[in-house]
């Protein structure tokens, strides 16, 4: 999670933003994700959090879904993306065309890369609306959230709780009476010797 370019997505922020970093994975031709952001606009005024968006198709980019990953990538180039993308829900209105080195193709390559990034370290995606929080566990929204669900979970309150862990050796690279040996094959392999070799 702490490597996505969040920059390069849609930002869309309530209230001041609750110091939050949701990725939000979201179809535009999906049914829950518009009762997720009807939900989410009906109570803007009590949701205090910042989703960034990764907008898809249910569809195939190379069969029938062309034209849907065109507006996608219209959403996404516009200028004003986070307001693009609530104008969407709101009137399904699409923004114009704009110089932009994400087309159509390039939106679905990225959308579906990302997400098999994710699930190849343990974060997996099984439909849209899908929610990641900042340590890559996965939120399963509800169309139906109250005010105060939707704040608890999605604002400051729902930040994942992460413990201090103090890096320590498996063996001491700079001591030879911790230098642990291993049996390979009638030779001694000398892990702190490796360690000093590929550790600063």
């Amino acid at each position: 999670m702490a490597s996505i370019d969040y920059e390069r997505l849609i930002t869309v922020r309530y209230g001041a933003g609750g110091g939050r970093r949701l990725v939000l994975f979201s179809a535009i031709d999906c049914g829950y994700c518009r009762k997720m952001e009807e939900s989410l606009r009906k109570n803007a005024a009590t949701v205090n959090t910042t989703f960034y968006i990764i907008p898809m198709s249910l569809r195939d980019v190379e069969r029938d879904g062309s034209a849907s990953w065109q507006k996608v990538s219209r959403i996404w180039c516009s200028g004003e993306s986070g307001q693009a993308w609530r104008s969407y829900w709101q009137s399904g209105a699409i923004p114009p065309s704009a110089s932009c080195d994400i087309d159509a193709r390039s939106a679905s390559q990225l959308a579906y890369q990302l997400r098999d990034i994710l699930s190849a370290v343990g974060a997996r995606m099984s439909g849209t609306p899908a929610i990641f929080r900042e340590d890559g566990s996965k939120l399963t929204p509800s169309t139906n959230m109250s005010a105060t669900e939707l704040a608890e979970t999605y604002g400051p309150a729902g930040l994942p709780h992460v413990d201090a862990v103090s890096p320590y050796w498996l063996a001491d690279p700079g001591s030879a009476e911790s230098a642990s040996s291993t049996s390979t094959g009638g030779s001694a392999l000398d892990l702190g010797g490796l360690l000093k070799k590929i550790l600063k």
